[in-house]
């Protein structure tokens, strides 16, 4: 076997090393400053623990690391850990540090409450502090400046718990802690902020640090008897271990519960036993989150190495680790850039600590200080940096405990809420939804989101406390029933029973009579409801009214009736005259424009017809208008001849008169009608300050509040009578004040909307005369039930249920309306007002058409006129010409005028219309023979005016005067006059006037 040869380059390698160490012990021997010089540290933990022990090597490696990465660095960092059980060893070992070894710098002790005593000693020498596991906010650099904490905070996690509550819609947290600093300390604080989340906490629960399991079960079972299952739990691991069996074991981890625990514990389920874990299976936590890094791995592969060489009894790599980790690197950081020039002033000896030895303040402390609360780097743990010496918050991991360990839910980041990732930086999500958070399993194995509150009965029902009285039963009534059991019915009860039935789950209950509601005047439903407050009932139903004095006891749900107090009183009835009722039909203003309307009519009638008449003078036209207005009043109704006699455009206006005054007439009627057969209702009194002043006497239920409400409206006491049924109310305002009754009764509005309903029409509500809240149902005070129970009452109010149940107990009120204080309605000329404007426009319209016909028919005259004068008729030609004139109608009508020309004084003689002159054709034929001859005579031959028969009946109802027509060959002239008034005679063959185109002799 060949023999190696020594490998040159180890030689060397040692040999340097040799050569190296030996100038640093030359150099230290001569007084240099070459050999590192030592950085005392003090390290103070419990190392009977898995904290201790694990936080003890992870320092340890942080320090071989940091300097094995930072070998050209001029300090080195020489740890001196101590171990302490309690606060006086650890006091103990604090003074010995800084005595014995005079160390720079202490790091722990372990638990807050001991670290609270070691910063007050190192707070008094200078000495700073620092701690990475003591996270009570009791303790703050602000009130011990050399106190740092590298470490967050407990109140740091307290908005993101806040968020995760609010996030599933639970309004109540019962907080359960350890007793001691560390519980203590954050009550405060988690007040505060759930306060501002809008979540309360009813109770809290504190378990001593040493319980027995007596002590822990006692209060399991307490908590077994409270409505609200959120329960947080902030206690240390030890106790939190034995805490979770016993919370398996007395069934509070079960469906319908739901535990969160803060990150004291969250950060040691992996050091728990399998039992442990196994009885806390749909635990929620939080911890913080520990971002993922190379260094982290090749680390923590490193210490399992270590584990498991040195100890098997050291848990996994925690978040304790990695403090203790990054805070070595931050002293060893801050000591460097301190340096190593330092001394110690004189010796002073501590207050009221006499026994204790006489120690040196740090000279360095202050600048340490400063240079420990600067450090800012990457660690393990995450970022590290100190603000006001603490460490910021970071982002929590919400962790849900299930199977063996626990499985990641969701992350809660301080500038974002709630998330499902942790590299969200912005809020594009909401902070308090569950929606952002991984389903979750809870207890029970269920995925149900729990209500956040069970019946606290064990299993039971809940107790229901209802009145039990003998008035008013349609809100509460009890029978037996043929099993002479007794059955609980009424308006009450089966709204309280719709109720239960909208709540998204199922609550058993049971109805309790509460017997003393009987005896109201001694205060019955005040002490009913205070049975609540006794724990006596779980809840009251009933006509009980809420009132601020009864929800000092109780919570009450939404009102499910109308509140307020208000008057009843009887209804006068007072018969009315049938005219003033006819008068008050149609407003002022509409009788007016109806008789302007009607005599404005007549009056254009009268223009039309009689005002052009040649034969009557002015006055006698004047004289003839209120005629023209009877004929008119007649052709609305029974006359048919006059409406015959009028011009077309009369007979259209009256026409729309008519229409008119038809509907007008309609209105009239179905007013009057209704006027005549309802009666108008006067009420009796309508304030209750009249009341009070005319000194009549009131009525009330008897043992009810409304005694204390008249007497607010400062009734006297005399004026007060109390009453126990609606008999006796009945009774009493029958009789009226003056008779031995009540002038009204002052009640709350449902009994009263029961009493008119009962007694239909006889009594009138007024007011609210006073505002208050209506019918609840009372709860315990914090009762979870309250908030689901008015929800489901509004959709209950909101429904058709309701209408259903008040008609079934307190009757339909559209069987017997309210009556009203006017039977009728009277119109007025801005509801009726377009038929006056239709009517006047039809009138005007037919008085342009009129002025437009008739200077139609002058100009026609003027032409003809024009034309005659222009050319004189020869003596052949007939000196007599009978030219028609239309003046309504077409040719050959009735409505002709005749005008007859005379020739020789060039005048023209205008002739009534023929519709006037028919009864005297005979004597009119006659007169035209006369001129026939005579024309015959002087020129062999005239015109001959036409006679034509048809068959028409006309009424002539004035003298029609005469008639003159004069021949201008001889200067003589046939005049035929009436016989007398021809109003009475009848003619069936009417003449109609014709004059022809041409006359005979072909001109």
């Amino acid at each position: 076997m060949t023999k190696t040869r020594p490998q040159r380059p180890t030689i060397v390698f040692l040999f340097y090393y040799f050569l190296r160490y030996c100038c640093i012990w030359t150099a230290a021997l001569r007084g240099g400053t070459t050999i590192p010089p030592s950085f005392h540290v003090g390290v103070i933990l419990d190392l009977g623990t898995s904290v201790g022990k694990i936080s003890d090597s992870c320092m340890s490696m942080a320090v071989s690391d940091f300097y094995a990465t930072n070998d050209h660095y001029e300090s080195r960092l020489v740890l001196h850990p101590k171990d302490s059980k309690d606060v006086v060893s650890a006091v103990f070992s604090a003074v010995e540090l800084l005595d014995d070894v005079n160390v720079q710098v202490l790091v722990g002790p372990q638990r807050s409450m001991e670290a609270e005593f070691v910063a007050e000693l190192g707070n008094k020498y200078q000495v700073p502090v620092v701690s990475f596991s003591a996270t009570s906010p009791s303790i703050s650099s602000s009130q011990i400046p050399y106190f740092v904490r590298m470490t967050q905070s407990d109140t740091s996690q307290l908005k993101a718990i806040a968020s995760i509550i609010s996030s599933f819609g639970w309004k109540e947290v019962i907080f359960i802690s350890e007793e001691s600093d560390y519980g203590n300390g954050i009550v405060p604080y988690l007040i505060d902020i759930f306060q501002a989340s809008n979540i309360s906490v009813p109770y809290r629960s504190v378990v001593p640090l040493l319980a027995t399991e007596d002590q822990i079960l006692e209060k399991l079972r307490n908590l077994l008897t409270m409505q609200t299952r959120v329960f947080l739990v902030h206690m240390s691991s030890a106790l939190g271990a034995n805490f979770f069996l016993k919370v398996n074991e007395v069934g509070l981890m079960s469906e319908g519960n739901v535990w969160i625990i803060t990150d004291g514990l969250t950060d040691l389920l992996g050091s728990m036993d399998y039992s442990v874990i196994e009885s806390m299976q749909g635990v929620l936590g939080l911890k913080p989150y520990i971002p993922r890094s190379r260094k982290l791995n090749k680390f923590r592969v490193k210490m399992i190495r270590k584990i498991a060489h040195e100890s098997s009894t050291l848990d996994d790599v925690n978040i304790f680790c990695l403090r203790a980790y990054d805070t070595v690197w931050a002293l060893a950081k801050a000591a460097e850039r301190v340096g190593t020039n330092h001394s110690f002033r004189e010796p002073i000896k501590l207050e009221n600590s006499s026994h204790l030895p006489e120690l040196r303040k740090s000279e360095i402390g202050p600048e340490l200080l400063k240079e420990i609360v600067r450090s800012k780097f990457k660690g393990l743990s995450g970022e590290i940096h100190l603000v006001e010496g603490q460490l910021q918050p970071q982002i929590f991991q919400i962790i849900n405990v299930f199977s063996e360990g626990g499985r990641e839910v969701g992350f809660w980041i301080p500038t974002v809420g709630l998330s499902p990732r942790s590299d969200v930086t912005t809020r594009k999500i909401h902070t308090r939804t569950q929606a952002n958070l991984r389903p979750i399993i809870w207890p029970g194995e269920s995925t149900m989101v729990p209500k956040g509150w069970l019946i606290p009965t064990n299993g039971g029902k809940l107790m229901i406390g209802y009145p039990v009285k003998e008035s008013f039963s349609e809100f509460v009534r009890v029978d037996l029933d043929s099993n002479n059991v007794t059955v609980v019915t009424g308006y009450c009860i089966d709204v309280f029973k719709e109720v239960m039935e909208a709540l998204p789950y199922d609550v058993p209950y049971e109805f309790v009579p509460f017997e003393k509601a009987k005896d109201e005047r001694g205060g019955g439903y005040d002490n009913l409801v205070y049975q609540v407050y006794l724990q006596k009932y779980d809840a009251v139903v009933g006509d009980v009214t809420i009132t601020a004095n009864r929800s000092l006891w109780v919570d009450f749900s939404l009102p499910y009736t109308i509140g307020g107090v208000a008057m009843l009183i009887p209804v006068k009835y007072e018969k009315r005259n049938i005219v003033f009722i006819m008068y008050e039909l149609f407003a002022k203003s509409v009788w007016l424009s109806s008789f302007a309307m009607f005599l404005f009519t007549a009056i254009v009638i009268w223009c039309f017809e009689d005002l052009r008449s040649s034969d009557v003078s002015f006055l006698d036209k004047i004289a003839k208008i209120p005629a023209i207005a009877w004929n008119l009043l007649l052709s609305l109704t029974v006359n048919q001849s006059s409406f015959k006699e009028m011009k077309n455009v009369s007979k259209f206006i009256v026409f729309v008169v008519t229409v008119a005054f038809i509907f007008l007439g309609q209105l009239f009627l179905q007013s009057l009608v209704q006027g005549l057969t309802n009666e108008t209702q006067q009420l009796s009194v309508v304030d209750a300050k009249d009341l009070i002043q005319n000194g009549d006497l009131v009525g009330y239920r008897n043992g009810s509040f409304v005694e204390m409400v008249l007497k607010k409206l400062n009734f006297d006491e005399s004026q007060l009578k109390a009453y126990n049924s609606p008999q006796e109310y009945e009774e009493a305002l029958d009789k009226g004040s003056k008779n031995g009754g009540v002038a009204a009764i002052f009640e709350e509005i449902p009994y009263i909307t029961l009493l008119i309903k009962k007694y239909c029409r006889k009594y009138r509500r007024v007011g609210p005369i006073y505002r208050m809240e209506g019918f609840g149902f009372a709860f315990p005070r914090g009762s979870p039930l309250v908030s689901d129970v008015s929800r489901a009452v509004l959709s209950v109010v909101e429904g058709e249920k309701i209408t259903k149940i008040e008609t079934k107990w307190l009757g339909s009120e559209s069987n017997c309306p309210y009556p009203a204080k006017k039977t009728f309605y009277t119109l007025s000329f801005e509801e009726i007002g377009g038929v006056f404007v239709i009517v006047l426009l039809v009138i005007v319209s037919g008085i342009v058409v009129f002025m437009l016909s008739d200077l139609r028919n002058k100009f026609w005259l003027l032409k003809r006129k024009l034309e005659i004068d222009q050319n004189p008729p020869t003596p052949e030609e007939p000196a007599v010409q009978a030219l028609p004139q239309f003046v309504h109608g077409e040719e050959n009508e009735h409505y002709i005028q005749m005008v007859i020309h005379n020739a020789k004084n060039n005048e023209d003689v205008i002739v009534q219309p023929v519709a006037q002159i028919a009864p005297y054709v005979g004597l009119l034929e006659d007169a035209q023979g006369q001129i026939g001859q005579e024309n015959q005579a002087l020129h062999g031959g005239g015109p001959d005016i036409v006679v034509q028969q048809t068959k028409e009946v006309i009424q002539i109802e004035e003298s029609v005067g005469s008639i003159i027509m004069s021949n201008p060959n001889t200067g003589k002239g046939v005049s035929v006059s009436s016989t007398g008034d021809s109003s009475n005679l009848k003619y069936k063959n009417v003449v109609k006037v014709t004059v022809p185109q041409q006359s005979p002799t072909g001109r």
